[in-house]
């Protein structure tokens, strides 16, 4: 018990107070990126309802089962494209 308390923990203590302090400073620089999230989250939420059950019907009511890995990674893919042009949208808007 003192072992621990007199070698493990005052190292320990300094990498806490170290990472607390970088993590306060890049919470500084995400605010900005942290709003502009919150503002476009409800509509891609609604999208995304939108889309996944759909491609999981579709899935697996109409392919077979051997297709079901390759049918909804390709959804995956599309999904991403979607994502990212919805990005670049608000992005460009912005500036």
């Amino acid at each position: 018990m003192l072992l621990d308390q007199l070698v493990v923990q005052p190292p320990l203590l300094v990498l806490m107070f170290i990472f607390l302090d970088c993590t306060k400073q890049v919470l500084r620089e995400i605010k900005p990126s942290y709003a502009r999230t919150m503002s476009v989250i409800g509509p891609t939420i609604v999208t995304s309802w939108r889309f996944w059950p759909l491609a999981v019907y579709c899935t697996f009511r109409y392919l077979k089962k051997k297709h079901y890995t390759v049918a909804l990674n390709l959804c995956s893919i599309a999904w991403t494209i979607h994502l990212s042009s919805r990005n670049r949208q608000t992005q460009n808007g912005k500036n």
